[in-house]
């Protein structure tokens, strides 16, 4: 299996089966699969999990019994994935470029010292319009010397968003990470320990404000104390990792 796309859920009833739908359309050269769980929605995302999985023998789905939170969930369906390579897809986010995944395995195919890949995206908002509206209207990666993060780079600011495509290398989840308030920042920061990081420029999908988002719609107070809480963790982590190593 070269590739497992990861699609973790909650109440994203009304999003996840074109999310689900962009990652079954993707046009491979390659064997690729598709781990869905969704954490105990109270809405109807299990019943239109397993509705699309029914069409598409890609599709695999976990039937939840209790609610896990979102790191526990991301965590599983990363240990779940059989493929070489994972690529991450939030349930309420989709993929537009059809190309998208083959890609990012082609570049690290041919580049066995990067980890990962990232992509540009487009923004989403809640009235269903896209944010910003100016051309060419999508964010990407800015200053960045070859387009690359490193892991000082991921001390300051958590530089990788959309698109995620890193090597199933295994071990990378680590405990201090589970009760963090969100997860992709600290799982990006224990990737680069890996290699190197690459965006790669294009946008290849869509990225959702709405009012189940955990935290793109909370007041940029709350942003800032709860970034700065994250950043600090990592921030240790990262200091004991120096000292073992010293």
């Amino acid at each position: 299996m070269k590739v497992s796309v990861i699609i973790p859920c909650y109440n994203f009833g009304e999003f996840i089966e074109q999310s689900i739908l962009s990652a079954v359309n993707q046009i491979t050269n390659f064997e690729y699969e598709i781990l869905v769980r969704d954490d105990y929605s109270q809405d109807h995302s299990q019943v239109n999990i397993e509705r699309v999985s029914f069409y598409h023998d890609k599709v695999k789905y976990y039937t939840p019994t209790e609610n896990w939170g979102f790191s526990r969930n991301i965590s599983f369906l990363i240990s779940e994935a059989k493929g070489e390579y994972i690529a991450y897809l939030d349930g309420d986010d989709y993929f537009t470029d059809p190309h998208k995944l083959q890609k990012q395995v082609d570049f690290l195919d041919s580049n066995p010292d990067y980890v990962m890949t990232f992509t540009g995206y487009w923004v989403r908002e809640p009235n269903g319009g896209y944010a910003p509206d100016s051309t060419p209207g999508w964010l990407g990666l800015i200053g960045f010397e070859n387009n690359e993060v490193s892991t000082k780079d991921l001390l300051i600011l958590n530089y990788v968003t959309f698109g995620r495509v890193f090597r199933n290398t295994g071990g990378v989840v680590k405990d201090w990470m589970m009760d963090l308030p969100y997860f992709d920042w600290p799982l990006n920061y224990e990737l680069s320990r890996h290699g190197k990081i690459k965006f790669l420029d294009f946008p290849s999908g869509v990225y959702r404000y709405h009012q189940n988002s955990v935290f793109s719609l909370l007041p940029p107070d709350e942003k800032h104390i709860i970034s700065s809480f994250v950043k600090e963790e990592i921030e240790k982590k990262h200091l004991e990792y120096e000292n073992n190593n010293n």
